[in-house]
């Protein structure tokens, strides 16, 4: 509860006099006025000048009211925060593999801060999170930047730059390359994730080989990622993928040189949204990915993944 005589203070400013600010609380003028003394005195400093026949805010007043003002936002929004606390869930969209190894950390990170409040996570394809996330099913939302800029209900923040990359079987005669120009993709078969997982993912991975003056064979359309790299382990064809959702265990992988060929990795949420809850998160999930330099990050990954198989093999 904020400091009675702060009250006093706002209900005199905002009514113009101590009258005015004892008919709004229902109180006698004098106990208002004392109040204000009583505020006065404790900062020692004059609030208002009462040489007028009302009383005027000094400019030690202009500057108590304005951070009154401020603290009273807060104290509203925190209390309005901690009726939701027990009972909030924070629904997330995810769409792979580069979500489930990063996505237990950001969790983790966020509980520590707020543990009572439930993380619920839901897997789909960039398309399906765009319209969970329209139609207010979830509450943020990792996927390509180009399936969120044309959408006016969402808004996003970049959290890093994917590299893409070509994926072919270890039967493939580019199996033991480590990286091709763009130029040698003409003609090369292609399997590609299809609109239906992802509209935006899609026109960027069209638009990408016409500015590349490419194009694009392509065979087979599939509409997960799972389809896409079984597909190219049956040696189909090449594949184009994040270099971060793929396991270098299973088909070769190779760095695409001299293209266009990226895609920016953000994290949407309603434009409208007003929960700090979800905008702590977004922010946490900001600092995690730029802390982390997720390339490092995804090697170690890799490292330990690889170490496992070995294991295993023994």
């Amino acid at each position: 509860m904020l400091d009675k005589k702060i009250e006093f203070f706002i209900a005199t400013v905002e009514t113009g006099s101590f009258s005015g600010a004892a008919r709004k609380l229902m109180l006698s003028q004098s106990a208002v006025s004392q109040q204000i003394n009583l505020l006065e005195e404790e900062l020692a400093v004059k609030l208002f000048d009462r040489s007028n026949y009302r009383p005027r805010l000094t400019r030690a007043g202009e500057f108590y009211f304005k951070k009154c003002q401020e603290l009273v936002a807060i104290y509203e929004k925190m209390n309005h925060e901690v009726k939701l606390i027990d009972s909030y869930s924070i629904r997330i969209g995810i769409t792979g593999p580069f979500e489930n190894h990063h996505i237990p950390f950001l969790v983790k990170l966020f509980k520590e801060k707020y543990p009572q409040i439930e993380i619920t996570i839901i897997k789909g394809s960039f398309q399906s999170c765009k319209e969970w996330l329209n139609n207010n099913q979830i509450d943020v939302a990792f996927a390509i930047e180009n399936d969120f800029i044309n959408e006016p209900k969402i808004t996003y923040e970049v959290l890093l730059q994917h590299q893409i990359c070509a994926i072919c079987s270890y039967e493939h005669p580019w199996a033991k390359l480590t990286k091709i120009a763009a130029q040698n993709l003409i003609n090369q078969p292609l399997i590609c994730l299809s609109r239906k997982f992802g509209e935006g993912f899609y026109h960027d991975f069209v638009e990408a080989f016409n500015k590349d003056k490419i194009e694009p064979n392509i065979i087979k359309e599939v509409d997960t990622l799972d389809e896409l790299i079984l597909s190219v382990k049956l040696n189909e064809g090449i594949g184009l993928t994040s270099r971060e959702v793929v396991n270098e265990e299973e088909v070769a992988i190779l760095d695409i040189i001299n293209s266009h060929h990226h895609a920016n990795y953000v994290i949407g949420y309603a434009r409208d949204i007003n929960n700090q809850f979800i905008f702590d998160f977004v922010a946490l999930a900001k600092r995690y990915f730029n802390k982390n330099s997720i390339s490092n990050s995804y090697k170690v990954y890799k490292i330990i993944a690889t170490i496992f198989y070995n294991y295993l093999a023994l």
